[in-house]
């Protein structure tokens, strides 16, 4: 059998389990578990967005918010995006997370705007974003902290 044949049969074999693990009927958190190549270019994707530079209060812990954006209107406090399931980001779906990256949408309906720029985040890619999303919930300590609310003037408020 030649170099070529047998480098297809691999392809081949490669693309069928692939496959299978996709039909496995694992959730998809679940499968994210185990991609640690997925999570590296998650990794990769926060260090391109920066997202540390927004959600680590200096000296802080990373990704736990509490990051003022000082605007005309007042300050706005950077979320905690670490996977603890009550003050950060650990209860949200990958369709919840897509959400706040799209369309600036919190988990329980609340928009982010004005300070969460998710119009520089819409043409991330589906990868790209699942990637992100395995990181932030694998890789990232989760840290049970509250950053300080924010407190725009009425009707500033109203998001």
């Amino acid at each position: 059998m030649s170099a070529a044949m047998r480098r297809l049969g691999w392809m081949l074999a490669a693309i069928s389990l692939w496959g299978a693990g996709m039909a496995s009927g694992a959730p998809l958190d679940a499968r994210l578990d185990d991609d640690v190549t997925l999570r590296e270019r998650g990794a990769y994707v926060a260090r391109l967005g920066d997202c540390a530079g927004c959600h680590t209060v200096k000296g802080g812990k990373p990704f736990a918010g509490g990051k003022a954006v000082n605007s005309p209107l007042g300050k706005i406090y950077a979320t905690n995006i670490t996977p603890d399931p009550q003050k950060g980001i650990g209860a949200y779906t990958l369709s919840d997370f897509e959400r706040v990256m799209r369309e600036g949408i919190r988990r329980d309906g609340a928009h982010l705007y004005p300070a969460m720029p998710y119009a520089s985040f819409t043409s991330m890619t589906d990868v790209d974003v699942r990637a992100l999303y395995a990181y932030l919930m694998h890789d990232v300590a989760p840290v049970a902290e509250s950053p300080p609310q924010t407190a725009l003037p009425f009707p500033f408020d109203q998001r």
